[in-house]
């Protein structure tokens, strides 16, 4: 038992780890610099954090609709959290991991709590309202495509957080024929009442008279 902890941390584990890992949390939680302080109270003097989140600016901005995403993090925010928590940045990766971002860091000096950089961060809130008219353009398009298909069936593709995106601007849910998507588990589960089909499922659909629009 002495070995574990939840929630609580014991003060005798401070300044004993050498390696913590904090691996797609710091999105889920509601104060990620108290969260950090936590984690630099455990790290001996020579140790190290990984932390790996969710990249705002990766292919996959899909993820900035997750709900339970509290925060979303860009590389000037999470060196910002990093040197408020009292920790310096020793590297950071944003190629190796298709979706998500990579920070290496350290215990740093208490003057490492006061530095901030902003030179670049129009160019960051910039890359922000970029994403934002994307959504805009993208939602768009879609209330006007379902606008002018009311009433006659429709086959969602994705049965995850884009499909429910999707489902959320329909009025009727009974219009959505089915769901596309080539997890097996959501195929066994269904989705919003609706039943999930592989891809390869999808003919009988698509050859009836008249189809659904996809």
């Amino acid at each position: 038992e002495s070995q574990y902890a939840c929630s609580d941390i014991p003060e005798s584990w401070f300044g004993t780890f050498d390696v913590i890992t904090s691996l797609l949390s710091l999105e889920h939680v509601q104060d990620p610099i108290e969260e950090i302080r936590k984690l630099r109270l455990l790290l001996s003097s020579q140790g190290v954090i990984y932390i790996i989140v969710p990249s705002m600016y990766s292919e996959n901005q899909m993820d900035m609709l997750v709900a339970d995403h509290m925060h979303h993090y860009s590389p000037l925010s999470m060196r910002t959290a990093l040197q408020k928590a009292g920790l310096e940045l020793v590297e950071e990766d944003h190629v190796s991991h298709s979706q998500c971002s990579i920070y290496i860091a350290k215990c740093g000096s208490e003057d490492a709590r006061s530095v901030h950089n902003s030179s670049n961060t129009y160019e960051y809130l910039q890359r922000q309202r970029d994403i934002a008219l994307s959504y805009e353009s993208s939602l768009d398009k879609l209330n006007a495509f379902l606008a002018s298909k009311r009433g006659r069936p429709i086959i969602i593709v994705g049965a995850g957080v884009i499909g429910s995106l999707i489902a959320s601007l329909i009025d009727d849910l009974t219009q959505i024929a089915c769901f596309v998507d080539s997890s097996i588990f959501k195929q066994k589960k269904g989705w919003l009442s609706s039943p999930v089909l592989s891809p390869s499922d999808l003919d009988k659909f698509v050859t009836a008279d008249p189809p659904p629009y996809i």
